[in-house]
């Protein structure tokens, strides 16, 4: 078996350029609100903008610029919740399991790794990471259901989460007016956007580290 095809070569340094930017793009979604929903409530002209994250929901009072106190445990949104922490957990992996594969390519880019078998290994590495930011991605999908369950199931009436009622409670993105006449604009945050970007690098680095070859490597 020989020494891998990206040993010391501008595809190594190109894996490391993409890999890294992968990385930057989803620890900045991770720590970004990931869906957003925007109240306007017309019988008392107030406009409310709620940010969804996986560890809080920040209400903010547009009108006034308040920030009254909310978060998960304000609301009965216990099912909207485990998709949140899902898409966090797949990303957490994303990124932890990314940044292995960083380190392994720039150890092989140094010299420092030579054993080829490592070299398979980091590109196993880069397709898990792809599948995890997919993943992460792909289950907030869930929350519209989700949101629609919780405000069923709740108990208490002042429990509820009011917002989503006849709005994100039937489709994922959209602007609706429920039967009291409040305007509702919901979908996903820059969070989500930028967890979403951060795929496109590093399905690039695996295009780049299974297909372009090295001219002296053995295996092509």
């Amino acid at each position: 078996m020989g020494v891998s095809n990206f040993y010391k070569n501008k595809f190594t340094t190109l894996l490391i350029v993409l890999i890294f930017a992968s990385m930057a793009l989803l620890i900045a979604g991770l720590a970004t609100r990931w869906y957003k929903i925007v109240v306007y409530q017309q019988t008392v002209s107030l406009t409310q903008e709620f940010s969804f994250h996986a560890t809080k929901i920040v209400r903010h009072i547009i009108d006034t610029d308040v920030y009254p106190h909310s978060g998960w445990s304000v609301y009965d949104l216990k099912k909207t919740h485990v998709f949140f922490n899902a898409g966090m957990a797949m990303g957490a992996i994303a990124f932890i399991v990314g940044i292995i594969s960083l380190i392994f390519v720039t150890l092989k880019q140094l010299g420092v790794v030579t054993n080829n078998i490592v070299w398979h290994i980091t590109r196993g590495l880069m397709v898990v990471t792809f599948i995890s930011i997919l993943c992460s991605v792909s289950v907030l999908s869930g929350i519209t259901n989700a949101f629609k369950k919780d405000y069923e199931s709740s108990q208490r009436v002042t429990d509820r989460f009011p917002y989503c009622y006849q709005a994100c409670d039937n489709k994922w993105k959209g602007t609706e007016t429920n039967e009291l006449g409040d305007k509702i604009t919901f979908g996903p945050g820059m969070g989500w956007i930028l967890t979403v970007i951060s795929g496109v690098p590093a399905l690039f680095a695996i295009v780049v580290a299974f297909v372009f070859k090295h001219s002296d490597d053995p295996l092509k």
